[in-house]
């Protein structure tokens, strides 16, 4: 059960498109793969607030389980680390 206190915590939009807008899921079958194995992995770190799968490209609304990184703000700039180990 998610705890609402949680949604005080930073909420991310994770994407990721294919390359050259290329066809990612092709069938059925693919989308089901996909989910069953994002839902495996994300499970344990976050919760998994909604997503949104298209042919070419996909999109999850994630808090994450764990506090963020002490002092992580997001800029422009690419950084190494992830605001939270899990992401």
């Amino acid at each position: 059960m998610l705890d609402l206190t949680l949604l005080q915590s930073k909420v991310f939009h994770v994407y990721n498109r294919s390359n050259d807008r290329g066809t990612l899921f092709h069938e059925d079958q693919n989308y089901r793969f996909f989910m069953t194995k994002m839902v495996r992995q994300l499970k344990v770190a976050c919760y998994l607030l909604g997503y949104c799968i298209m042919p070419n490209h996909f999109h999850f609304l994630l808090i994450p389980k764990h506090d963020l990184r002490e002092g992580y703000i997001l800029d422009d700039q690419f950084k190494n680390t992830m605001p939270t180990p899990e992401l």
